[in-house]
């Protein structure tokens, strides 16, 4: 994988977490100081919408490394330290990025909801595989 690609990996994955966390912080962690407001903090649209426009960027980054990267390694039978952390990865992709899509798109509210926890809790699990997946991979 090239230095850039890996870059951009790193970037697109810490823009996209950074954004959800605090996303999901502002809307389910904090209280809303004014009682008339649906926002419980006045960034929450702002940081939401970022969230929603930059996702795209972590679509892309796993396009750009799935070539030369993530098939190049199951090809091989890579025995390495990331092996495991990284088949999670690709098992909790999709997952992740399919949810956050009928999120937006579902009307109806058991649906929503649904794809509202399948979302999150798809999302922490990614973010956490990714960060212990880039440990193991440093620890060479």
């Amino acid at each position: 994988m090239l230095k850039s690609e890996r870059n951009f990996q790193h970037a697109a994955n810490a823009v996209i977490g950074i954004s959800g966390l605090v996303y999901f912080w502002m809307l389910y962690l904090i209280d809303g100081a004014n009682d008339f407001s649906i926002l419980n903090h006045p960034w929450q649209d702002a940081v939401r919408n970022c969230h929603l426009v930059l996702a795209p960027l972590l679509v892309f980054g796993v396009a750009l490394i799935l070539k030369n990267h993530i098939l190049l390694k199951i090809r091989s039978k890579h025995r390495g330290r990331g092996r495991v952390t990284g088949y999670l990865l690709c098992a909790l992709f999709l997952p992740m990025v399919f949810s956050a899509y009928l999120l937006q798109i579902a009307s109806d509210e058991t649906w929503q909801l649904i794809f509202k926890y399948a979302h999150n809790s798809v999302s922490f699990l990614w973010i956490s595989t990714y960060l212990v997946h880039q440990a193991r991979i440093m620890r060479k």
